[in-house]
C-alpha cells in the first residue's frame, strides 16, 4: 500500500489552471489510490427503495444530501426518509441539501410515507425534516 503525502494533496496549486503562451494547461494533482474509492453496488434491496421513492415522490435524505454511502444502506433496507419537501431555508456548509424557499407543505405525504414504510416491509422508520425558518 502506498501513501501519497498531505503536502501533495493540499498544494495549493492542485487543480489549478494556468495559461503557458496561447494553450490554457492544467496542473494535475495526484490520482487517489484504488482502495481509498469505493464500487457503488446497486443490489435488488437498492432499486426497490429506490423505485419505490420515485414511485411514491419522495425523498430521502441519503439523496438529497448526496450521500456517498447510500448504496450500502439501501442495499441493508435502511433509507432516511425527508419529509416537508426537499428544499431547505438553512445553507449548512456541509449539507448538499437544496436551498432556498420550500414549496407548499404536501399534506398528502404522510400517508405516502407510510405506504413506502409498508411496501418496503420496514420494521421500523427513520424520519427527519428540512428546516422552514
Amino acid at each position: 500500500m502506498s501513501f501519497i503525502p498531505l503536502h501533495h494533496l493540499r498544494s495549493s496549486d492542485a487543480g489549478r489552471s494556468e495559461t503557458i503562451g496561447d494553450q490554457p494547461t492544467v496542473i494535475s494533482r495526484p490520482r487517489l489510490p484504488d482502495w481509498f474509492r469505493v464500487k457503488a453496488q446497486t443490489g435488488p434491496d437498492y432499486l426497490d427503495i429506490k423505485q419505490t421513492m420515485e414511485r411514491l415522490q419522495l425523498h430521502t435524505i441519503c439523496e438529497e444530501a448526496r450521500c456517498p454511502n447510500r448504496w450500502e444502506c439501501w442495499n441493508a433496507r435502511t433509507a432516511t426518509f425527508l419529509i416537508l419537501g426537499d428544499i431547505c431555508t438553512r445553507r449548512c456548509h456541509y449539507c448538499s441539501v437544496q436551498t432556498g424557499r420550500p414549496l407548499a407543505v404536501d399534506v398528502d405525504e404522510p400517508k405516502r410515507v407510510a405506504d413506502a414504510v409498508q411496501a418496503l416491509g420496514l420494521r421500523h422508520a427513520v424520519i427527519t425534516s428540512v428546516n422552514r425558518d
